[in-house]
This record gives C-alpha cells, structure tokens and sequence, in this order.
C-alpha cells in the first residue's frame, strides 16, 4: 500500500511538473536563431547592368616592363548575367602572338565586406587570377597577386572612361610589392550595337 501511495504521490507530482512547464517556458523568451544574410543579388551589381552583351577591344599589350615594342590584338568580349544576377559572367577571345587567346572572367559584390570581386582565368597562364577592389571616381580599380615566370607580383586593373558604348581598361604591374607599377595593357572597348 505504501509503495502504492508514493507512486501515485509521484505521478502527481509529475502530471504537476508537466502541465506548468509550458507556463514557465511561456516566461523565459525563446531564442532567435542568426539571421539570414539577404538573398538575392546585391543591388550595387546593377552597377554592372551597362555591360551585358557584346563588346569589340583594341588592346596594346607587352609581356615584360622593358618592352618598348607593344602588340597589337583585336578581341570579343561577351558580358552576361548567371546565378539570377549575383554575379557577371565575361568570356574574351582573341589572337595573341599568333596564338588563340580565351579568357573567362567572374565579377561580384561581396556584402560582407563591401568589396567588389573578381576572378579571371586564361588559356594563356592556366591559372586562376583572383582580384579584389571599389568602384569610385568613375573608376572601378582591382588588385591582387599574380604570377608571372616564377615571380611574384601584383596587378591592379583600371576599367574608366565609361560611356553607354565605351570604356578604357588599363593593366599595371609591380615587382616591388606595389611601390611601383608599370603599365602592361591598354584596351577600348567599344559595345556592339
């Protein structure tokens, strides 16, 4: 009997406990979880829009700071949208030195932190060229390091000059770790109509 009395004892205690924790749980506020980051494109990417289709590119090019001989290259660059517009897509195509030249270039507005990005990669170096920098002045500059036969360097990318139908883009390179660049690359690029 009495081992009868204390399970029930301890059944009410436990029907008591079961029915008044969720008023006790109603008390103590309940935790957020983290907040999602936006989704969608940024909207600094239609920054960008001007861009999308198909652009024709006088470039000047040489492959060493001493060169006073520059190459001449006509090429097609095509910009498009993927990813729903988080990031521009740009392929370009030309002949250099006799040779097919293709690019693949992605552009990008990181959120976090407010920097603007940029990868490139060619048949050329075979390698995978990453780039950061701002859009100011009229200016977009990018910079990062490279490689170039064994050595480390940086390059900053210019892109200015901007019209609906034109822009000018500039290629510097440093082997001093920024103190000072050389000017490698030139190109107008001209929107097809």
């Amino acid at each position: 009997m009495h081992s009868r009395n204390a399970l029930l004892s301890f059944l009410a205690v436990l029907m008591l406990l079961v029915s008044v924790s969720p008023l006790v749980a109603e008390d103590k506020p309940a935790e957020q979880p983290a907040a999602m980051p936006p989704m969608g494109p940024p909207a600094e990417m239609k920054q960008m829009e001007f861009l999308i289709g198909t652009w024709d590119a006088v470039m000047l090019f040489k492959m060493d700071p001493a060169d006073t001989n520059w190459v001449e290259s006509k090429g097609v660059s095509t910009y498009k949208w993927i990813l729903g517009g988080g990031a521009l897509e740009s392929e370009y195509s030309t002949e250099f030195m006799a040779m097919p030249f293709q690019g693949f270039g992605l552009d990008c507005y990181d959120r976090e932190t407010k920097k603007w990005q940029s990868i490139w990669v060619d048949n050329m170096s075979a390698r995978i060229a990453i780039y950061t920098g701002d859009h100011s002045d009229g200016k977009w500059v990018y910079s990062g390091e490279d490689m170039y036969g064994g050595k480390k360097m940086m390059t900053r990318l210019t892109n200015s000059n901007f019209t609906p139908t034109s822009f000018d883009w500039l290629l510097e390179q440093s082997l001093d770790g920024g103190k000072t660049f050389h000017k490698m690359g030139t190109a107008k690029y001209t929107k097809r109509q």
